[in-house]
């Protein structure tokens, strides 16, 4: 949907008209399933439009969106995706669409009939065109009757088109100038749109003049986008351009994700205020950001690039917190799968809703397949007697290696989160599938727990004292040379540090008994520091020791790797190294 076909096909109609003089008849079968009240009015409707196309032939008879007529009910028995309890066909459907179907094909030998009767010139005769959602949406045996000749599928925009559709309909055919500045700020939004149909294109634009309309209109002046003589009014407007498309797409959905059924990625934070993580950030900004940054390069490229990354480490330490700001800085639709909510009890259903799992990445590509807690869906094989689990892992070994075959066409990146890398089929660990295993653990440095702290101080209201070590980076020398064991603490242990530090605040406010009980609660380092007095590790050292043997023997060796000896990048001194 939106993608331009029934464009296409009109536009294809209009051509034939100019050149051969044929005429055009449209049904929109759509609107004809929705507003019909019986089968015998539809069946009307199809042979009315079929005779009328006889009568003023040579012409052209576009059936759009006819799967929402005669839609597949051949395969979804046998290649459907769902179990038997789950995919029960109406057995009216079937029957419509058998009904519609011989209906089809009467009426397309009637219209070869009076072709050959008429002893009509060549180029008399109907020309059929028919839209549909995809090839696999419509009858199996209305496509294999023989009244196709060819199948045409309608690509998706590229870039340099996507910024040409843009300019096209934001200023109509006429070409501005390399040097306006109006020009990058169209190709800028060609880039940010990858992934977003023609309508959505349109739709964009639309929003985008109407802003500016909008704003000419309040302003006094002529409407209509483009650049003032003076040199300030060009730099303003191009500033309110910048802001409105910035505006509008923050706003937008497009319809990759609603017909899916995607949720947006409402992140509040940006990549780079996420604090810690050093390594893991890099690694996954080499892997997953630079490439879709500069997709056209990777793609020319005679190598294939790794789509699968597994992210492992102790609970607690950001790996389900960093994906859904990695998808947004990759400009990915995220689609969030924990693990056990894919099982069933019935057969065929597990390995059906991963099926439709990968569907929807499909249909929303780009995007990014997250997989929470992936060892409670993928064990390995032979450890569940039920056998639900190891069909699972077969589907995803079957469709992981389909995602890696054609990344260049849909870039699908499959992201999956564990803290028990071990019990993971190592199948699904090898080359080709989920082959970049990355650490996610507890800050390793002095400037790593600084980082980590102060991003999590960012959102609270602190006093100056507060500020001035945020800014000076003194966080770990002033909240922990009096508790050792803070520099054990993971991402979720700070937070609940500071969240205690919140709750103490707010008491001494309302136990002061003043006027001013509704206002902020800031926070003071006496707060932060009674809080880290009140609050332990949530994981004892020897679930630590536990944990980290089972990551060394996985192939972690970030935890043993040394740092420059800076008094501000010190190793922690832990009691477990």
């Amino acid at each position: 949907e939106g993608s331009g076909k029934s464009h296409l096909a009109m536009t294809s109609s209009s051509k034939l008209s100019s050149t051969d003089l044929c005429a055009t008849v449209y049904l929109d079968c759509k609107k004809l399933q929705a507003t019909s009240t019986s089968i015998q009015s539809i069946l009307e409707e199809i042979q009315k439009s079929f005779h009328e196309s006889v009568y003023k032939q040579p012409s052209v008879l576009v059936l759009d969106d006819l799967d929402a007529i005669i839609p597949n009910v051949e395969s979804s028995g046998a290649d459907g995706d769902g179990s038997i309890h789950h995919q029960q066909l109406n057995p009216l459907l079937v029957l419509q669409t058998k009904i519609i179907v011989d209906h089809l094909l009467l009426q397309s030998q009637y219209c070869c009939r009076s072709t050959r009767f008429n002893n009509l010139t060549k180029k008399a005769g109907v020309t059929l065109i028919c839209t549909c959602r995809d090839k696999d949406s419509l009858s199996i045996r209305y496509q294999e009757s023989g009244i196709f000749h060819s199948l045409v599928e309608v690509p998706s925009l590229d870039t340099f088109q996507r910024t040409q559709f843009l300019h096209n309909n934001m200023f109509g055919h006429t070409q501005l100038s390399s040097e306006d500045g109006i020009s990058h700020a169209i190709s800028r939004l060609g880039k940010d749109t990858d992934g977003y149909r023609p309508r959505d294109l349109k739709t964009v634009a639309t929003r985008i003049v109407h802003l500016d309309y909008l704003r000419k209109f309040d302003e006094s002046t002529e409407p209509g986008i483009g650049f003032s003589e003076s040199e300030e009014a060009r730099n303003s407007s191009l500033k309110n351009l910048e802001l409105d498309i910035a505006s509008i797409i923050e706003d937008y959905a497009p319809l990759c994700q609603k017909l899916v059924d995607i949720d947006r990625n409402l992140c509040s934070m940006d990549w780079a205020s996420i604090g810690g993580l050093i390594q893991a950030k890099q690694s996954l900004h080499d892997i997953i950001i630079h490439p879709m940054k500069f997709k056209s390069v990777y793609d020319n490229a005679p190598m294939e690039l790794p789509t699968g990354v597994l992210l492992y480490g102790p609970p607690g330490n950001g790996k389900s917190f960093i994906v859904p700001h990695l998808a947004k800085k990759s400009k990915l639709n995220l689609i969030t799968c924990r693990g056990p909510e894919l099982l069933d009890r019935y057969i065929g259903a597990s390995e059906a809703k991963v099926r439709q799992l990968f569907t929807r990445a499909t249909a929303a590509a780009p995007a990014m397949i997250f997989f929470d807690e992936f060892d409670s869906l993928a064990p390995q094989r032979g450890s569940d007697h039920t056998g639900v689990t190891d069909r699972v892992v077969n589907q995803l070994l079957t469709l992981l290696d389909g995602a890696e075959r054609s990344k260049k066409a849909s870039h699908i990146f499959i992201v999956a989160a564990t803290s028990r890398p071990d019990k993971i089929d190592k199948a699904l660990l090898r080359p080709g599938r989920l082959e970049k295993h990355l650490y996610v653990g507890y800050p390793e440095s002095v400037l790593e727990w600084n980082s980590l702290f102060s991003s999590l101080l960012t959102a609270r209201d602190v006093d100056e004292e507060v500020h001035q070590l945020q800014q000076g980076g003194d966080l770990f020398t002033s909240f922990c040379k009096d508790f050792g064991y803070a520099k054990d603490f993971s991402a979720a242990d700070m937070k609940a540090v500071l969240d205690t530090a919140h709750l103490l605040c707010v008491h001494d406010i309302l136990d002061a008994k003043n006027e001013v009980a509704h206002g902020p609660a800031i926070l003071g380092k006496c707060h932060i520091l009674e809080a880290f007095r009140r609050t332990r590790p949530s994981m004892l050292p020897k679930e630590r020791r536990i944990l980290q043997n089972i990551y060394s023997s996985f192939g972690s060796n970030q935890m043993e790797e040394s740092t420059p000896d800076h008094s501000h990048d010190r190793k922690l001194k832990t009691s477990l190294r």
